[in-house]
């Protein structure tokens, strides 16, 4: 039985990986019961240059501090070079997503589901494209976080 479980979990996986899925699983043996936790995965690569552009748009001109507050910004240092710039708010900041493209800026994912099944994100709070971001693709989140600074 454990080895006719094993090869039809292996080649579920391999089925997966055709269509770019994958899946992890372990298998543990408790009272002559066997339990298969599957864990399915679409690997997106994280794409920053939709959100870099998003947030040149919506700050374009924000180039003092009396501008960027008077847009609702705070006026900060940002990045490792610690130059000033405005961290303007979105709009749409906690607002439920399972995509980026549903967001003035990205879905950014819940961290106690990074591996769950279709996760539900949440807006992010700003246009900062500073520090360690996640991102969601058609419900699927992206794999990995960027950090820029």
């Amino acid at each position: 039985m454990r080895h006719s479980l094993v090869r039809a979990v292996c080649v579920l996986a391999s089925l997966l990986a055709t269509v770019g899925l994958y899946a992890s699983f372990h298998l543990v043996a408790a009272d002559n019961s066997v339990v298969v936790p599957v864990i399915i995965e679409k690997v997106i690569p994280l794409d920053l240059v939709p959100r870099e552009k998003k947030a040149a748009a919506a700050t374009n001109g924000l180039t003092s501090r009396k501008v960027c507050n008077a847009r609702g910004g705070v006026w900060i240092r940002m990045g490792l070079l610690g130059n000033f710039g405005c961290n303007l708010p979105t709009k749409d900041a906690g607002k439920a997503c399972t995509d980026d493209d549903q967001c003035e800026m990205y879905c950014q994912p819940p961290e106690e589901m990074r591996q769950s099944f279709h996760p539900i994100g949440s807006c992010s709070a700003t246009y900062a494209i500073f520090g360690c971001q996640g991102g969601m693709k058609d419900g699927w989140v992206m794999q990995g976080k960027a950090c820029v600074d």
